[in-house]
């Protein structure tokens, strides 16, 4: 069989790395995003670690389930990869919305970061 590419092996370690504590531990996210990251949520801009780091401790919810229906990842000329996830969350007992999230991932000393992090809910309303 034949071994997958670098970018495939990454895409699928990443969006479980990235999606599995988002509901239970929201610290973990520092060990993603590096001082030059970027995160765009809902319009708001928020550059570097430790302004990504407050959105999601501020986050009201306390519970955050999700359901990652379409990931689609994608070499980059530049050796880093594009990566794009559609699907639905629930916070706490708030009802399903629909999401689309696109991340720009790059080896930085030796470490996959995600440099470009995008976020709009396909329903705003109801994360207030």
């Amino acid at each position: 069989m034949r071994d997958k590419p670098i970018w495939e092996q990454t895409r699928s370690s990443f969006t479980q790395h990235y999606y599995q504590p988002l509901g239970n531990n929201r610290t973990h996210f520092g060990s993603i995003y590096t001082e030059v990251s970027c995160l765009v949520w809902e319009g708001q801009r928020f550059p570097g670690a430790a302004a990504i780091m407050e959105t999601p401790s501020s986050l009201l919810f306390q519970i955050l389930q999700r359901s990652t229906v379409a990931p689609a990842h994608q070499p980059r000329p530049d050796g880093g990869i594009a990566s794009m996830a559609v699907g639905q969350l629930q916070a706490d007992e708030d009802p399903v919305v629909g999401f689309h999230q696109t991340f720009l991932l790059k080896s930085i000393n030796g470490a996959r970061v995600c440099t470009h992090d995008m976020v709009r809910q396909a329903c705003p309303a109801h994360f207030g």
